[in-house]
């Protein structure tokens, strides 16, 4: 008997992926390289170790006011703001994060600190009424809340509380060099590090977690097709995000 290829690559039409076999169409582009999953990493992890950047390079920009963040300064309020959410707040691995907020500046530097942390976000749309809000917020148990002036009376009371991202108040925490935090979090691939909502269209709203290991093989994907052809030069692309970060395809645009 001859062997069996468990890749099927000889049934595989190279011209439409479609296996004749399973009957199954397959993606005709070459496979991606994904970490081991034993690997102890979170998607943050992930991210920040394929970003080829200098420390001056602008890493985001508030097209409101023109404000630039450079890499190294993203990096030092990601640090410094994961240190304070689990030193005052009590912020660790495991817990969830409800965010309703608008497109903003702080929201990457949030997203990338709760991920270091091991908590897992959820955010939502702010123009989400009390009702629906009610419902994600019994879908994915936060302790805590991150929103704005505008929209944090939605929020009920939860455990933590509700954190404005456009006070003062919080502007500290990314910036409060007093703060020490050594401790690395073990986030495992397998962990969970989004709650995402179904639109609710056809009945109740759903929740949808995603893991770390989910986010790291769409994003190894998109970096796989916007790799730059050998012997090309490397070039600056800059990404113009204006909704909520709330939806798989926006949540990590730019990165």
């Amino acid at each position: 008997m001859a062997s069996q290829n468990s890749d099927r690559t000889d049934t595989i039409d190279p011209n439409s992926g479609f296996c004749s076999e399973t009957k199954i169409f397959h993606s005709l582009r070459a496979r991606i390289s994904l970490p081991p999953e034993t690997l102890p990493l979170s998607v943050a992890d992930y991210v920040l170790s394929n970003l080829q950047a200098s420390p001056s390079t602008t890493t985001l920009i508030d097209a409101a006011n023109g404000r630039h963040i450079s890499y190294s300064e993203f990096i030092h309020r990601v640090k410094t703001l994961a240190a304070d959410l689990h030193t005052k707040l009590g912020l660790s691995w495991g817990y969830s994060a409800y965010i309703l907020s608008p497109n903003s500046i702080q929201i990457p530097i949030l997203f990338y600190s709760l991920f270091t942390l091991g908590v897992i976000i959820s955010p939502s749309n702010p123009a989400c009424t009390k009702p629906e809000i009610s419902r994600q917020i019994h879908l994915c148990k936060p302790v805590i809340a991150f929103s704005t002036s505008e929209t944090a009376d939605k929020i009920p009371p939860l455990q933590y509380g509700t954190v404005l991202l456009d006070s003062s108040e919080f502007e500290s925490m990314m910036t409060n060099d007093t703060v020490e935090y050594s401790h690395r979090v073990v986030v495992r691939q397998s962990d969970a590090a989004t709650i995402l909502y179904s639109s609710g269209t056809t009945g109740l709203v759903k929740g949808v977690e995603l893991t770390h290991r989910n986010w790291i093989s769409v994003l190894a994907g998109l970096y796989a097709i916007h790799e730059n052809e050998p012997g090309t030069p490397p070039t600056v692309a800059v990404y113009g995000s204006v909704l909520p970060r709330l939806r798989v395809r926006f949540l990590f645009e730019g990165f």
